[in-house]
């Protein structure tokens, strides 16, 4: 039967919390996000996927290679084939700002939005919603509604001292970055300590 995780963590310890209702979870993270969803029937297996960029933004497509990227690192699943699980994009004027809806179905999943920042944060969700095994991938049948509580959310990237963020390989400092974004958020604030 399906289940629903009671808590989570996400970047520098953004925590989510569920409140119980009605066939309806509540959620409410601390890196800026509210929303709303209900998780359904157990998970099934998928051992390839398909991300369709059809839907992306013009000269945004690259989130598909993304998302195909994220997946394939986690799991040796195929990126086509016939029983795929198939991720798809369509743009939705009216959703709010920075907000998407997941639809997570049997064989499919599709992320609307208003724009790329929503189709972002939803592609972000859906690495985080589906489960990550050896050879395949672990999918429920779900739905999640979230737009952001605040404009801003900020991450400070303390570059001095000869810490990570001053050490740490421009490869590595780029996927930081990318889950940043993945996470939802939009903005990077850093100190530069320079000679007097």
């Amino acid at each position: 039967r399906g289940s629903v995780r009671m808590s989570s963590t996400g970047p520098a310890g953004a925590r989510t919390s569920f409140r119980r209702g009605s066939g309806e979870r509540n959620v409410h993270h601390n890196c800026g996000f509210r929303a709303a969803f209900v998780v359904t029937p157990p998970k099934r297996a998928y051992r390839a996927i398909s991300v369709d960029p059809a839907g992306l933004p013009a000269g945004k497509e690259f989130l598909a290679d993304i998302v195909l990227r994220r997946v394939t690192e986690r799991s040796r699943v195929a990126t086509a084939g016939v029983g795929a699980y198939c991720l798809r994009f369509a743009l939705d004027p009216l959703q709010p700002d920075e907000s998407f809806v997941l639809e997570m179905k049997d064989g499919a999943a599709e992320i609307r939005a208003c724009g790329f920042a929503g189709f972002l944060y939803g592609a972000g969700k859906f690495l985080r919603t589906i489960e990550y095994s050896a050879d395949a991938i672990g999918v429920r049948a779900g739905f999640f509604a979230e737009r952001p509580r605040s404009v801003f959310r900020n991450a400070y990237m303390a570059r001095h001292f000869g810490n990570w963020y001053d050490r740490a390989p421009v490869a590595l400092q780029n996927a930081y970055v990318e889950d940043l974004a993945l996470w939802g958020i939009n903005g990077i604030s850093t100190m530069i300590v320079t000679p007097v």
